[in-house]
This record gives structure tokens, sequence and C-alpha cells, in this order.
């Protein structure tokens, strides 16, 4: 909970499930393999109580004890038949009953055996609505298998007499054995497993969830954080990639201007001159859009100054398509090798950038870096400082003191949501006027679904300087 308010709803969990489809399906395979591998292992032992199939069948009859039938004939009439008949779901009982199944294993003297391992491999079936039997028999010695087959029709028949005082079993068909090598594949077995994998992938998905949440609705900067948000701009695998002059598709190139007039609008309005961008951590895209953004506000007309102040990962000279030069840069006005007009370089007409070199031992904001940079504002409708992370780099509330507002950057699906907020509670201690936030690589559920892994944001940088470079020789 953030503020009173709930930080898990119900379409964060299905992102989540659906961002964790690999993982998904990882459980999904590694749950049908493990049922194979059961399935496999059942039909190689051949589950060894079950070698042999005993097959057999009974005739129930209406005879009793002296011998005569139902109807005191030595033959059986129609009666005796139909009679017969509605015996044989008593006899069915009988011959799989404690008591006569108990019987037979005391008559064959049988040591190890339980009643319950010959009922649980017993199969009876009443052929069609005659008054035969067929009985089934798994057992794992065939000898031993016929016999409790005779046996249980003998004792059967002596139960019936016994208890009913009619009813007789014999024997049509003589039990017969067949070898059975290995079990059956169980497909349930497969199929369960496989089900038990999917929710397992599914409830690490929603465990990872509750444990590391996310922003994933660009309208909780407001509902959850109480910040406004300015733009949410959609994700694109090639806006890493793009050049601030030409973003491409249309539709992100659309999201970009608007966020672009919405950040003019607030610097007119509030009488801001120089405006540092931030994130709650890395990889949220704050140096791209940062790029972005200075470039529509200098088509607007207005004259902006872009100041490279993330001092570990410096990366907006190779953005814009400037080459690097010690004598070009920050680090030479700060250690006064260079003056201000030599240090700035001229991107277009409107958007100047003061970039800085990444050294071994990178520089920190400390008071005389800030005053080296508070000196170049002059001349500038708009200065723009890149800043690193406030939740990775505490010094960025140092740029408070030389700037009038701050834009707060977040991904979606980035930082966690504790991140997040730990970041906004700095800021705002710090006393920075937020003119808001703007949720970058917001995705559908459709582009998640779809989603591969993004390349390497260095990667993206060393293909910039490539192309830069050929271009060069290319117009030489």
């Amino acid at each position: 909970m953030i503020n009173g308010k709930p930080m898990i709803h119900l379409r964060e969990i299905v992102y989540s499930v659906f961002k964790g489809k690999w993982l998904v399906i990882g459980f999904t395979i590694t749950g049908l393999l493990i049922g194979m591998l059961v399935s496999g292992i059942g039909y190689i032992r051949g589950e060894m109580s079950k070698q042999y199939k005993i097959e057999a069948s009974y005739l129930v009859s209406s005879q009793i004890q002296n011998g005569m039938f139902a109807s005191r004939t030595t033959a059986p009439t129609k009666d005796d038949i139909a009679l017969a008949k509605e015996l044989t779901s008593q006899a069915m009982y009988v011959i799989k009953s404690d008591k006569n199944v108990s019987e037979t294993i005391k008559k064959l003297g049988m040591v190890g055996v339980s009643a319950k391992s010959i009922q649980n491999n017993l199969t009876l079936t009443q052929f069609e609505t005659t008054q035969i039997i067929e009985v089934s028999l798994m057992w794992r010695n065939r000898d031993e298998g016929i016999k409790i087959l005779k046996m249980l029709e003998q004792t059967s028949s002596e139960i019936m007499l016994n208890t009913l005082m009619i009813g007789n079993v014999v024997r049509v068909n003589e039990p017969k054995a067949t070898y059975i090598f290995g079990g059956s594949f169980d497909m349930s077995t497969w199929l369960m497993a496989a089900l038990a994998g999917v929710l397992a992938g599914v409830g690490f998905c929603v465990l990872r969830r509750l444990l590391h949440p996310t922003l994933i609705r660009a309208e909780d900067m407001e509902d959850v954080f109480e910040l406004e948000l300015l733009e949410a701009i959609e994700h694109h695998p090639k806006f890493a990639e793009s050049e601030p002059f030409h973003i491409e598709p249309d539709r992100l190139d659309v999201q970009v201007a608007s966020a672009a007039n919405i950040v003019l609008d607030r610097i007119v309005q509030g009488g801001i001159k120089s405006l540092y961008v931030t994130s709650p951590g890395r990889r949220e895209g704050r140096t791209t859009l940062l790029a972005d953004l200075a470039v529509k506000i200098a088509e607007a007309g207005k004259k902006v100054l872009v100041v490279d102040c993330d001092f570990e990962n410096p990366c907006l000279a190779p953005m814009f398509g400037v080459e690097a030069e010690y004598e070009k840069s920050l680090n030479a006005l700060y250690n006064g090798d260079s003056e201000k007009n030599d240090a700035i370089v001229r991107v277009t007409g409107g958007l100047h950038l003061l970039p800085y070199l990444l050294e071994d031992e990178a520089d920190t904001l400390t008071f005389p870096m800030l005053d080296v940079i508070k000196s170049v504002y002059g001349g500038y409708d708009l200065v723009l400082i890149d800043a690193p992370a406030i939740g990775q780099n505490a010094e960025v509330l140092r740029l408070s003191g030389i700037a009038d507002a701050a834009l707060f950057v977040v991904m979606a699906d980035g930082s966690e949501l504790n991140e997040i907020q730990t970041s906004l509670t700095r800021l705002r201690k710090s006393g920075i006027p937020l003119i808001g936030s703007i949720v970058n690589g917001t995705k559908t559920f459709r582009y998640v679904l779809l989603e591969k892994k993004p390349k390497h944001v260095r990667k993206i940088m060393k293909n910039r300087i490539h192309k830069k470079k050929k271009s060069d020789s290319d117009e030489a």
C-alpha cells in the first residue's frame, strides 16, 4: 500500500503473466517432461504387480443346495434362467467380497498377500444382459493367478449357498494368462503434470509481482504518487536507436511532440529557465527522452542548451551525432582548458550541447562544478540538464540549487514502486518544484505477448557512433 491505495491491480497480475510467458512455458514443459518420465518409469517397471493378465468367465445359475434348480427341476426352466440373471449382480458382489477373497487366500495358503491387493487387481463385468460374468485379474505370477480365479469360483458358490440359499457359480472359460510387458502410458499423468507446471509458472509470476511491484499503469503516477502525468509514451523497440531529429513511427513522434509541448507550456507558465531531468533508476529512457524533448522544443523556436551531467554514463554526444573532443566538453571547461564559447557544441541553430567525456575517475557534482554549469546559462531560453538517476546518486539533489524545476521520468515496468516513492520523497524534500512526470515505454498486452529481449543500451550507443563515423567518412 502507498498512501492508503492498493499497489496491485488485476490488470497488473495479467500483465505479469503475459510478461513471464517464457517462464510459464518453461514450467509447463518441465511439468510435461516429469509426467512423461513418471509414466515411462511405470511402463518400464510394468508396475511389477501387474505382469500377467488372467482372464476367465463364470456362469451364474439358480441352483439350490441339493443340486436342484429353484423350479425344483433337474434342468433349468425359463424362470430359472431369468432368476439367474437377477442373481448375477449379487454373485459379482460375493466374488469380490472381503469374505470370499480372504477365504481364497486361506485355502491357497498364500503368504504376504492381502485381500485388498487381489480386489484392486480384479475386474468383473457382466456380459451384456446375460448371467455370464467376465473376470480379469492382473497378477505377478501366472500359475498363482490361475489358482486364484479357480478358487474364487469355488468359494463364491459356497458363500452364495450358505447365505442366500440359492445360486451357484460355474466356470465357463478356463483361466487363461497373457503376459503384459510394462504398464500402460497414462496420458492423464502427462496432462496433470503439465497443468501443475502452468500453475507453478503463473504462481511464480504473480508472486514476483507481489514481492517486486513496478509501475504498469501510467495513471498511477497521479493516482498513487500524486504527481501530474504529462504524457505516457508508448514503447517501441527502435525508439532508443532512432535519431532525436527523426523519430519513427509517426505515432511515437506525435507522443514525444505532445510531451515536448506540455513541458514547454509548463516552462513558459512557470517562468522556468533551467530544468533537470532525473529518474528513479538507470535504463529508464531518461537521456533518450531528454534529447528528443530538446529537439522538439528547439524546433518550437526556443534556444535550448543541453548539459550532460550524468558523469558515470555520458551519452548525449553520440546521441546527437557529435564527435567527442576534449576541448568541446564540460571536462575542459571545468578544468579551465576551454572557454564557454569553445566548450559548447552547436547542434542546430537553436539547439546547443555541453557534452561530458567519460574519464577514469568521473567528476562529481561539487559546488565548483555547479558554478561552472550555471555560468553557461546566459543567452538561452531553456537549459536542460541530463542528471543521473536520483535513486542511485543522491548528488542529483545538488542540482536543485542551480535549476528552477525538475522533470521526473519513469520507465513502465522498470523501477519498483518503493524506489519511485523514495526518489520522489527525496526530490520533494529538496524543495525543487516538480513540473510533472513522463512515463516512458508503456506496453500493450499484445506487445508483451510478442516481446523479445531488448538490445543493450551500450550496444545501441556503439551502433550510433559507428553509423556517425561511417556517415562522416562517406561525406569526406
